[in-house]
């Protein structure tokens, strides 16, 4: 499949007033979203790491953006993490030793949560080396997403949050 044939229109929706949500709605969306669909869930319909991912800078980035945070204990910056619950165990193996493959990470973890499992990079250089790795913020979602970045050397410094 082709993903530069799909025709994409981000659509705004207020509800109630107050609630402020957007849709992508594609032209081609009946053939392309159902192999898209096949490709990230399996027949049980849970969700599934392809095995032909590759990670990049801007995958990297965008699924941080989605499913990422920084991590606080006591007023440090301690790590980073990303939700990904809805993912099997052996799926969170397989990408999590992507991820550190592709950035040379010394270390990589996966914790068991009440609901699931999450991939956390606690090492400081890590954590250097994966925000390097990404690059900054996109300019167009830094009103909406910069709080995700480390600010000016926050990285292992005690930070008022």
């Amino acid at each position: 499949m082709n993903l530069e044939t799909l025709i994409l229109n981000l659509v705004k929706y207020i509800k109630d007033d107050k609630y402020i949500y957007y849709l992508t709605q594609s032209l081609t969306y009946r053939g392309s979203i159902i192999n898209l669909k096949s490709i990230w869930y399996n027949e049980n319909k849970t969700r599934n790491i392809p095995r032909t991912l590759k990670i990049t800078p801007i995958l990297l980035r965008t699924f941080y953006i989605d499913d990422g945070y920084i991590n606080y204990n006591n007023g440090y910056l301690q790590g980073i993490a990303f939700s990904t619950e809805n993912f099997e165990y052996n799926d969170l193996i397989f990408l999590s030793t992507l991820i550190k493959t592709e950035l040379n990470l010394n270390s990589i973890a996966i914790y068991k949560k009440q609901n699931g499992f999450i991939i956390r990079i606690n090492k400081l250089e890590d954590i250097r080396k994966f925000f390097n790795y990404i690059g900054e913020c996109p300019f167009e979602l830094k009103e909406v997403f910069n709080y995700k970045w480390p600010k000016n050397n926050e990285i292992g410094r005690r930070i008022k949050y």
